[in-house]
């Protein structure tokens, strides 16, 4: 078994831990090294634009419900189960649903499904994504929120480095329209979960920001299992 196959053990676990010494930033800090994906039906963007500030209240209101979704989903196993056979030198595959965590966590342990995903839903709705994609030099494990409308409310995405054991933790915080208000970004320990220092800038490791639930790789299969993207 690679060292990529036995770390999705520990990423499906716990993503969410170490909650102090944050660095906050604004978008405009971190904005030319973010990929994002335009909202439809707008061309894909090089970074997140600048956008104007709204009430901090309701950027705050958003940020608590969607804490309290993925301390939920914790819990309370994935509505659908995705990944993708991803070969050692070759084009990932494309996406495919699975009858459950189990049955995909068994297909990843004799083939190259290492690309995974899983949904939550609420009220006919998804709230939630999350979206791991190991490498053999480190991990990306980023949680999306979605508001009632598909409408991006609140990502958290964790860089994990096997070669310096650390994680670079980032947060971005959305507005009701969808539009980045604030970052925040924090080192760890990847065994402790303990703040550090930053061995190294992991600013050559991105995390892709879906604007809409729309936009995810794999919206498409979505609708087909009865979900409302």
């Amino acid at each position: 078994m690679s060292m990529r196959v036995a770390f999705l053990v520990f990423v499906a676990a716990s993503l969410l831990c170490g909650q102090s010494m944050w660095e906050q930033r604004t978008e405009t800090v971190r904005a030319a090294s973010i990929p994002a994906q335009a909202p439809n039906p707008s061309p894909p963007a090089s970074g997140p634009p600048l956008q104007p500030k709204v009430s901090s209240e309701s950027v705050s209101a958003i940020e608590k419900s969607c804490s309290e979704i993925f301390v939920r989903d914790k819990i309370n196993p994935p509505d659908i189960s995705i990944g993708r056979d991803d070969p050692a030198g070759g084009s990932p595959a494309a996406w495919q649903t699975f009858q459950s965590p189990a049955d995909l966590e068994k297909v990843a342990k004799y083939a190259n499904f290492e690309d995974q995903a899983w949904v939550w839903e609420s009220d006919g709705n998804i709230v939630h994504a999350r979206i791991t994609l190991p490498t053999e030099g480190w991990t990306t494990v980023a949680d999306y929120c979605f508001q009632a409308d598909g409408t991006i409310g609140f990502v958290t995405s964790d860089v994990e480095n096997f070669t310096v054991n650390e994680i670079d933790r980032r947060e971005w915080m959305f507005d009701s329209k969808g539009r980045i208000q604030n970052m925040k970004e924090q080192f760890l320990d990847l065994d402790t979960g303990k703040p550090k220092k930053p061995e190294r800038d992991f600013t050559d490791v991105d995390t892709t920001i879906y604007f809409n639930v729309k936009d995810l790789p794999f919206a498409s299969l979505l609708q087909k299992a009865g979900a409302q993207p």
